[in-house]
């Protein structure tokens, strides 16, 4: 994964090269293909390079390109799309160069592990739990990529569950609504008191039944897995997790499903098709 994304860097960079050089000999501005976004606007003055005239600068600032990326992730932009709706700005269009693909990402304060872990004992010993017998912070998964507007965010589980096929936890985080943050998906290791803790929980039948569904050939399709969370055509959070990365996208849901089973969604921007694991409602969850 790591030499794929090396790889494609390089495309990508002797690709700019040639851009910028081909700019600068015919007197059009190259658009950068990584960009830094901290608003929730994107407009086309944030992605002109440092050789734009203030004409031109002034022009693009009043062009809105797209949605920023939620803090922490990041948005992929056809630069083949983005010629196409600057048809209608000719003017502006015929002094620009478009790379392949534009990268917009959104830095942010990182979430660690300690603030994660203190919001999940705090959440397990409201519930009855011995902090002794709760696993340490070392044990989480699921936290590398994630952050927040502010730095030091206060956290919350917001659920938690029983995963028995994969002998794991689940807790579903946010950050409170003053230190803004995108919701989360952590994991722990299921020790025995956490097992007896949450068996009787109604979320843990209904994960088991409708993950075990999910991996036959009825994805898509509702059963006894519990209540249909997320239906055909339904707007939806899409969490990409690969690589030490993570991703989050808008999607549109293309099947309906119920918690644990896996739908098609496709990308909001790009249209590309996602399989997806339900993960709560609205929420869907997949590797890349």
């Amino acid at each position: 994964m790591a030499l794929r994304f090396f790889l494609r860097w390089l495309v990508w960079g002797a690709v700019c090269s040639g851009a910028l050089a081909f700019a600068a000999a015919g007197g059009r501005v190259a658009l950068r293909p990584l960009v830094g976004v901290r608003n929730d606007r994107v407009y086309l003055a944030d992605l002109l390079s440092e050789n734009a005239g203030p004409e031109l600068r002034a022009s693009a600032a009043v062009i809105e390109v797209c949605r920023g990326p939620e803090v922490g992730s990041r948005r992929v932009l056809a630069g083949a799309d983005l010629a196409e709706k600057l048809q209608a700005e000719p003017d502006i269009a015929r002094q620009l160069v478009f790379p392949p693909e534009l990268v917009l990402y959104r830095p942010g304060w990182p979430v660690n592990r300690e603030q994660a872990w203190s919001a999940i004992v705090a959440y397990l010993v409201q519930h009855g739990l011995d902090s002794k017998e709760i696993p340490p912070a070392t044990a989480l998964g699921g936290i590398a990529g994630i952050s927040t507007v502010r730095k030091d965010p206060r956290i919350e589980v917001r659920q938690a569950r029983l995963n028995p096929l994969r002998n794991l936890m689940e807790f579903d985080l946010d950050c409170t609504p003053d230190h803004p943050c995108n919701p989360f998906l952590t994991t722990m290791p299921a020790t025995r008191s956490l097992r007896q803790a949450f068996q009787g929980n109604a979320l843990v039948a209904a994960t088991s039944r409708a993950t075990v569904r999910a991996g036959g050939s009825s994805a898509g399709r509702p059963s006894s897995a519990g209540p249909i969370l997320i239906r055909a055509g339904q707007p939806a959070t899409l969490m990409l997790e690969g690589g030490g990365m993570r991703i989050v996208l808008q999607v549109i849901s293309l099947t309906r499903g119920a918690l644990g089973q896996q739908v098609r969604a496709r990308d909001a921007v790009n249209r590309r098709v996602f399989a997806a694991e339900v993960t709560g409602l609205g929420q869907l969850h997949a590797q890349f």
